[in-house]
């Protein structure tokens, strides 16, 4: 799903859910990072996901999607490998998503993919999740 080769890019996961209205999206944000070359850099790049989910699907859906997030070292085609969120040179950055998600009043599941430290990276995006507004 991280490399151009492979299925699974925004617009390719929101048609597969607009074929039945009880699919809903889960969206690996390290791919979409990946294969936009490094592309979500802040708060305004998740917004435009966010906002083209909830445009395609509708809010409802939107807001239980399923989450795939890690930190992600990319290569010109594409994922090469999850990272860790201490390595802070990778991204994108649960901490701009976080906001987001939690004052549209998502409620899916977020699942950590970080490499190696995954536990730990699970209770940050916890930490972050839970000191949100």
């Amino acid at each position: 799903m991280g490399k151009y080769s492979q299925i699974g890019d925004l617009a390719e996961t929101l048609d597969f859910c607009l074929a039945d209205e009880k699919l809903l999206p889960c969206i690996d944000f390290a791919h979409l990072h990946a294969l936009s070359g490094g592309g979500i850099k802040g708060t305004e790049e998740f917004e435009k996901i966010l906002d083209t989910t909830e445009k395609t699907l509708g809010i409802e859906r939107a807001r239980k999607m399923h989450v795939h997030f890690s930190t992600i070292e990319y290569t010109a085609a594409g994922e090469k490998r999850h990272r860790t969120f201490a390595e802070k040179d990778y991204g994108p950055r649960f901490e701009h998503l976080a906001p987001l998600m939690k004052a549209r009043g998502y409620d899916g599941v977020i699942i950590c993919e970080c490499k190696g430290t995954q536990a730990d990276d699970a209770a940050e995006m916890r930490r972050i999740w839970n000191e949100c507004r």
